[in-house]
């Protein structure tokens, strides 16, 4: 499900690159029965971070269109300052 609901100020200077300049956040819901992975994610990130969010954006580079194969995310991996990367149910990492 996604909306577009004002930011509660208790945490808009927590995540404040979520947040749009009227103050609205595009929001995706997600429970366990829908998306048990990122489900399982978020709960993760909320307990080691007090924040129930993820930032999700386009991948591509200034004036480059979107990543689109694998083989693009792995070209702008190898050419990026991106330390780890998530590919389907793979953790890159260039260490």
């Amino acid at each position: 499900m996604s909306f577009a609901p004002k930011a509660k100020s208790a945490l808009s200077d927590r995540i404040q690159a979520c947040i749009h300049v009227d103050q609205t956040c595009r929001i995706q819901s997600v429970d366990k029965d829908s998306n048990n992975w990122l489900f399982h994610l978020l709960t993760l990130v909320h307990q080691r971070s007090m924040i129930p969010a993820l930032l999700n954006t386009s991948l591509n580079v200034n004036k480059q269109p979107i990543l689109e194969t694998p083989e693009d995310a792995f070209l702008f991996f190898d050419s990026s300052k991106v330390a780890v990367m998530v590919l389907d149910n793979f953790l890159i990492s260039k260490s």
